[in-house]
């Protein structure tokens, strides 16, 4: 009796130790690395670079949660509105729902790195750099942001005298002075 208990006890313990005790491997999987140039994403090309970042989106989010790197080589990386869409988003309690036009929509996923690789990404228009939402464990680094020009025109007053002022108007502000009054000009409002 004694040789039969050990002969079938001590190799399930053995088997539950060991499985107890890290044998049986729980480390995620290595991260997947999407280069955006897999995806027509060009450094310093002056393209718009969103088709590429919404595709490389689409294919992390397919994989269901499995850690994902979306890589870009250092360059200059021009973002446009027109190809980003639009997403409905609560913004506050004061505000009902507001259109963000998003550069990055990482929307209800798991395990996502967008590493810039020290790249400066450039927003027209009105637009939002990035939008996280519903998502767990998004980590964003190596990159900074800048608009082509402000999303709002700017002026400082200098003087005032009676119904005249004088201004000066920011380099990134455009303008036109038509039957002497001021019209701001934009991407969405050319005259």
């Amino acid at each position: 009796m004694r040789n039969i208990f050990h002969l079938v006890f001590i190799p399930m313990v053995a088997v539950a130790l060991l499985a107890g005790f890290g044998c049986v491997s729980t480390t995620p999987p290595a991260a997947l690395v999407l280069d955006i140039t897999q995806f027509a994403g060009r450094p310093d090309s002056g393209q718009d670079v969103v088709p590429a970042v919404k595709a490389a989106i689409a294919q992390a989010k397919a994989l269901n949660g499995r850690p994902v790197i979306i890589r870009f080589p250092k360059g200059t990386y021009d973002f446009w509105a027109k190809d980003a869409g639009k997403v409905r988003c609560p913004i506050t309690g004061v505000h009902q729902q507001w259109d963000i036009i998003p550069g990055f929509a990482l929307l209800g996923m798991k395990h996502v790195t967008v590493d810039g690789g020290g790249s400066e990404f450039i927003f027209h228009s009105r637009m939002t750099p990035v939008l996280v939402d519903k998502c767990e464990d998004v980590v964003l680094r190596d990159f900074t942001t800048d608009f082509s020009r402000p999303s709002v025109s700017e002026m400082t007053v200098k003087a005032v005298s009676g119904n005249t002022m004088d201004v000066e108007i920011h380099p990134d502000s455009k303008y036109v002075i038509r039957d002497n009054h001021l019209w701001w000009v934009g991407p969405s409002h050319e005259l």
